[in-house]
């Protein structure tokens, strides 16, 4: 898939037969070369098993570099480490 800032999004896997993850920033993203690149390294997603699972916010940084926890939470009025400030909600297994 490809979002409104044209990043792709690609799946879980970097080399799917070396099995090689890649390292990514705060937003599910890094540089590298992708099949559709042509041989060039480019900012892009990779869907993830954990939270933001696709795109959590929109980088590279304004200096090219990978984005932050706390550079992504700032994009975000309502985001909050403060446990005092986040709601649970039940699932069918319970809390």
């Amino acid at each position: 898939g490809i979002d409104a800032n044209e990043t792709p999004l690609y799946g879980r896997w970097e080399d799917f037969a070396t099995s090689h993850l890649p390292d990514l920033d705060a937003c599910g993203a890094h540089f590298g070369v992708t099949p559709d690149s042509g041989g060039i390294e480019i900012y892009h997603h990779h869907v993830q098993e954990n939270p933001p699972f696709s795109y959590g916010c929109y980088g590279p940084n304004d200096d090219g570099t990978m984005v932050t926890v706390a550079q992504c939470r700032a994009l975000y009025d309502d985001c909050t480490t403060d446990a005092s400030d986040q709601e649970t909600i039940p699932t069918n297994e319970g809390d």
